[in-house]
């Protein structure tokens, strides 16, 4: 299933036009989250909006504040939907608050299986044509994972 978001004005009207411009709030899901903490939606005409603070599959709300070459950047307003993925409370009482824990909402196996899509996708751009089949051991979880 495919989701796509659409485009509000400032006034909450949807707007008809292609163009995403500064100032519009955009909805849509978060596809994916890329490194560093950059969570990916595509627009209804296929324009990527990049936001920080986010988790795939989380339904979220972004004021535009950036366009460039057809790819927009947004602050988080508001996150409208939790993603499926998500617990209920996130198991550190300073989630949120302090900043060092952006997805202490997800189950810890989740934390891991995102940190390592990122970290091999990071290593997956800079490595030599001849070590392209290496063996990619994943992240190694933590021996106190709620430290």
């Amino acid at each position: 299933m495919e989701r796509k978001g659409r485009v509000r004005s400032g006034s909450g009207r949807e707007k008809t036009e292609e163009e995403m411009k500064k100032g519009q709030i955009v909805e849509g899901v978060v596809e994916y989250v890329e490194f560093p903490n950059k969570g990916v939606l595509t627009m209804e005409d296929g324009k990527k909006v990049i936001v920080k603070n986010t988790i795939p599959g989380q339904k979220v709300s972004v004021s535009i504040h950036k366009v460039r070459k057809g790819k927009g950047e947004g602050r988080l307003l508001s996150v409208l939907e939790k993603s499926p993925s998500e617990l209920a409370e996130p198991a550190c009482v300073h989630a949120g608050i302090c900043g060092g824990c952006t997805y202490q909402s997800l189950p810890y196996a989740g934390q891991l299986s995102l940190k390592a899509e990122q970290v091999k996708k990071l290593v997956d751009a800079v490595i030599m044509p001849e070590n392209a089949g290496y063996d990619f051991c994943g992240i190694r979880p933590s021996p106190e994972p709620d430290g």
